[in-house]
């Protein structure tokens, strides 16, 4: 029996501010909303819930004036297009476009201006749902607020993947809904959209998270050194490695590049000249080959292979065997 729901779903399209302020109290909380530029309003709003939290796109024709009561979940805006102003709490005002993003806490207003045609991929977190990943992240209990920085930069590694995850979700709320009418899918969905942004933004508890993925990228680096220590004849590659300690490609490369200084094909190539050597100088040339010994460890390229044995002992496969 497949896993569907009923999705609740709002949407909107209207030139009325008091027409919008209903649409948008329906979908994620009470807000005042003022038209500031020329031209009409033309709100457009697309809302989903997941498991618990709401994701919705959100557009303005006319650069317009949003202020919203006080919150009692966590916000996250996205510019898709144009450039959105904000502030929350009376402080600061951030400015935001594409490839940047906007994070409101709990228990605060926001003020926010949209510009002329600006429009925004929108999420409301409940806060519990927020502490409870967090939780489940640290292995421990959750005893003071998360607290984020305001400003989120999507261009850096952690912040583009993050934001790659949520095209899902704008291709749901354009074309779907597909996957979200699947509970168990929009309960995955929900969890890797604040699991990224735990990871991805820096919070009141990010030092913490970062000392305790150090061991675990640590332990999946000494998984993948001992496969290709016990197994270098496989025709290992990067992806096949990752798969196999159950972590990502950039996770993988990241990990041996802190933790053992070179590349994981460069390990490898390195285990497998160690192997290759030690059945030269075990063998004789009577029994043993250059080039059995090179395929007993996956070794298959005889140019390629005889030259980086020479960068690394100085001398050719063959000479060390005439050693023996």
């Amino acid at each position: 029996m497949q896993d569907r729901q009923e999705v609740r779903r709002v949407t909107g399209r209207t030139e009325d501010p008091r027409e919008a302020e209903a649409v948008i109290a329906a979908a994620y909380l009470p807000s005042s909303v003022e038209r500031i530029g020329a031209g009409p309003l033309a709100l457009r709003l697309d809302s989903l819930e997941l498991d618990s939290a709401t994701v919705g796109l959100v557009s303005f024709g006319a650069e317009s004036r949003l202020r919203t009561s006080e919150a009692t979940n966590y916000h996250v805006n996205v510019p898709v297009t144009g450039q959105v102003v904000s502030s929350a709490g009376g402080g600061p005002r951030t400015r935001a476009r594409s490839g940047q993003a906007t994070v409101f806490m709990p228990d605060r207003p926001a003020d926010i201006r949209w510009g002329q045609g600006a429009s925004q991929l929108c999420l409301m977190l409940p806060k519990d749902t927020v502490e409870r990943e967090l939780e489940e992240l640290l292995g421990r209990s959750v005893t003071r607020p998360v607290v984020f920085e305001p400003e989120m930069d999507l261009s850096g590694p952690a912040g583009r993947g993050w934001r790659a995850s949520l095209d899902v979700l704008v291709g749901e709320l354009t074309h779907g809904p597909h996957l979200l009418a699947h509970r168990r899918a929009a309960r995955q969905l929900e969890r890797l959209m604040v699991d990224g942004l735990l990871l991805a933004q820096p919070h009141t508890y990010s030092a913490e998270l970062e000392r305790r993925a150090a061991p675990s990228a640590n332990r999946s680096v000494q998984a993948a050194r001992d496969l290709l220590e016990e197994r270098p004849e496989e025709p290992w590659s990067t992806t096949s490695l990752a798969r196999a300690v159950h972590v990502s490609v950039r996770s993988l490369q990241e990990g041996f590049a802190t933790h053992v200084g070179v590349p994981p094909m460069t390990y490898l190539q390195q285990v497998r000249l160690r192997r290759v050597r030690e059945l030269l100088v075990d063998g004789s040339p009577a029994a043993t080959t250059v080039s059995s010994a090179a395929a007993a460890v996956g070794l298959s390229h005889r140019g390629r292979f005889a030259a980086a044995y020479r960068r690394e002992f100085g001398e050719s496969p063959a000479e060390t065997l005439r050693r023996t």
